[in-house]
C-alpha cells in the first residue's frame, strides 16, 4: 500500500502462460457435452468475431455466421480426439492424436473465403503494458485431413503451418511445421501432437496463422494444444 503512493512507482511481474484449453465452465455447457464443439457467444462483437480467452491475457478468434450458430472460419474448442468408430459422431473437428485422452483442444479451420474468415487469428490483449513472447505449442492434423492426404497426395505434395508474428504491425518472425509430404521414397503425415517452436517470432501482439498446401482439394484444418508462453507486464 505504501510503495503504491509513491509517485513515479511500478509494479512489474513477468510470468509463463500456459493455455490448456480446459475451460471448466465450458465443460458443463450442455451443447458442449452433446457434440463437443464450442465457440464463445458471450464475447462477440458486431463483426461477429468470437473470441476464447485464457488468462485475461491472450485470445484466439473465430468468425461466426450471422445467427451466430457456427464458427465459417478460425478457431473453436473441441474434445473429440481419436479415431472415428462406427456409430461417432461425424465432425471434422477430431484430432487424430489416439495416444493422449479426449482433453480440450483448439482446432483452426482456414475457409477459402476471406470474409469467412476472423481479422485476427491470435492476439495479445495487453500490448500497452507488456509484451508476449510466444515459446512452443503442440499440434497435431485432424481424422479428415489425415483420410484427404492419403487419398489425394502425391510425390511433390506438401501441407505446411505457417505462424507469422507481428508487433505494433510490424512483422517479428515466421515459423513453420511440416504437417504432412510425399514423396517418391515415402508419404509422412503427422498423426501425434507434435512440438512446434514458436520461438523465432520473439514478441508479438498479433499471430497469423496459415495452412498452406499444393492440394486445394485436402481441408485446411489443424489442432493446437498446450500453448506456452512468457509474459512481461509493467504498470
Amino acid at each position: 500500500m505504501l510503495a503504491s503512493c509513491l509517485k513515479d512507482t511500478t509494479s512489474r511481474s513477468a510470468f509463463p502462460l500456459i493455455a490448456t484449453f480446459d475451460y471448466v465452465d465450458v465443460a458443463e455447457d450442455a451443447s458442449f457435452k452433446r457434440d463437443s464443439i464450442f465457440f464463445s457467444k458471450q464475447y462477440v462483437d458486431q463483426t461477429n468475431q468470437s473470441v476464447l480467452g485464457w488468462g485475461s491475457y491472450v485470445g484466439f478468434f473465430a468468425k461466426l455466421n450471422e445467427d451466430k450458430t457456427r464458427a465459417t472460419g478460425g478457431f473453436v474448442l473441441s474434445a473429440f480426439s481419436g479415431k472415428e468408430n462406427e456409430g461417432s459422431v461425424q465432425t471434422p473437428y477430431r484430432a487424430a492424436d489416439t495416444t493422449v485422452a479426449a482433453n480440450n483442444y483448439l482446432v483452426y479451420y482456414q475457409s477459402r473465403d476471406i470474409y469467412a474468415m476472423p481479422e485476427q487469428d491470435f492476439i495479445f490483449t495487453m500490448p500497452d503494458y507488456g509484451t508476449c513472447v510466444p515459446l512452443v505449442c503442440y499440434v497435431t492434423n485432424t481424422t479428415e485431413v489425415v483420410k484427404a492426404v492419403k487419398e489425394k497426395f502425391v510425390p511433390g505434395d506438401k501441407m505446411i503451418l505457417s505462424a507469422t508474428g507481428y508487433l505494433d504491425g510490424q512483422k517479428t518472425g515466421v515459423a513453420e511445421i511440416v504437417l504432412a509430404e510425399s514423396s517418391s521414397v515415402r508419404d509422412t503425415v503427422m498423426t501425434t501432437w507434435s512440438k512446434f517452436d514458436l520461438s523465432k517470432l520473439g514478441a508479438v501482439d498479433d499471430i497469423d496463422f496459415e495452412i498452406i498446401t499444393s492440394k486445394a482439394e485436402v481441408p485446411a484444418y489443424f489442432c493446437m494444444d498446450e500453448f506456452y508462453t512468457y509474459i512481461t507486464l509493467e504498470y
